[in-house]
């Protein structure tokens, strides 16, 4: 018998939004299983499971950090008066020093470089902070500024090394900041005491005179107990010195790891070009290097 059409619409109806329903729950229940529901959802949104922060690198090693004093000898400003420490041996040292530095991934150094010009009374110095400003300073005045100077650099490696008076100006600046400062490394090449040996006893040499005693010894300014207590807080002491020079060089000092390097005998080229030795800025780089 069929089934009145009334009827029929009836069950239809009910049936229709009964399916509907059920795709609703569907929906719904796919939602919650993707995205979360209720309090979850809300945390999920406010809390995301996702770590979004940068992931720090564990156990990188810190940059060893360095400070270098160069100290040229008399004479060792170049021409130029806005600029006497351009193009100097001392500026080479360093651009050899932070090139080897930057090889091994360190960072570069900070700086103090010095020459001497007519005035053997007066330092001529740029540092790292302003290399584009040289100040000139007595020496006893250059001491104690390179002395603060370093104490600042409470995390730094202190290196220093001078030449002929440029020496001399280490073994002094040593002895005063052997306390607060210590360097991790001295350096002395053919030390000359700017005292003992002034320029004009040099020049008396050089016209004829008989060369002063002083001119040909290693500086005798510092007690043996002041070189005692260098070398006591000094990592590392080396004192290069020639004896070929006639008229100018150094000789051994207590205290230090003397190495002496012979040169064809003139009178003075020696002295001159023990700056530019190999082997000398060889082991410069070697012990800037160690740390």
């Amino acid at each position: 018998m069929p089934i009145p059409r009334k009827r029929c619409r009836d069950f239809e109806e009910p049936t229709l939004s009964k399916l509907i329903n059920l795709q609703h729950i569907l929906l719904a229940t796919l939602t919650c299983i993707t995205i979360g529901c209720g309090e979850n959802k809300t945390r999920s949104a406010e809390t995301p499971t996702v770590n979004t922060k940068p992931r720090q690198v564990q156990n990188q090693p810190k940059k060893r950090q360095v400070m270098l004093g160069l100290f040229g000898g008399y004479l060792s400003c170049g021409s130029n008066e806005e600029a006497p420490l351009d193009g100097t041996r001392m500026v080479r040292y360093m651009q050899a020093i932070s090139t080897k530095l930057n090889k091994e991934g360190g960072s570069q150094p900070t700086h103090v470089i010095s020459c001497f010009g007519l005035d053997a009374t007066v330092v001529n110095f740029i540092t790292s902070a302003d290399p584009q400003k040289v100040t000139k300073l007595g020496v006893r005045d250059f001491i104690k500024e390179f002395g603060d100077l370093a104490e600042t650099q409470t995390d730094a490696d202190l290196h220093v090394v001078g030449h002929s008076y440029g020496g001399w100006l280490s073994l002094q600046v040593a002895s005063a900041i052997r306390n607060t400062k210590p360097p991790r490394s001295l350096t002395t090449v053919d030390p000359i005491s700017h005292v003992l040996c002034t320029p004009p006893d040099v020049i008396n040499s050089l016209i004829g005179n008989p060369v002063k005693s002083t001119c040909n010894q290693a500086p005798a300014d510092l007690s043996e107990d002041s070189l005692q207590d260098i070398a006591a807080v000094t990592d590392k002491w080396l004192n290069f010195y020639q004896t070929d020079a006639n008229l100018l060089h150094s000789g051994v000092l207590n205290g230090a790891e003397n190495v002496k390097i012979s040169f064809p005998a003139a009178p003075l080229d020696p002295h001159t070009k023990i700056a530019d030795d190999a082997s000398v800025i060889a082991k410069v780089l070697e012990l800037v290097g160690e740390g």
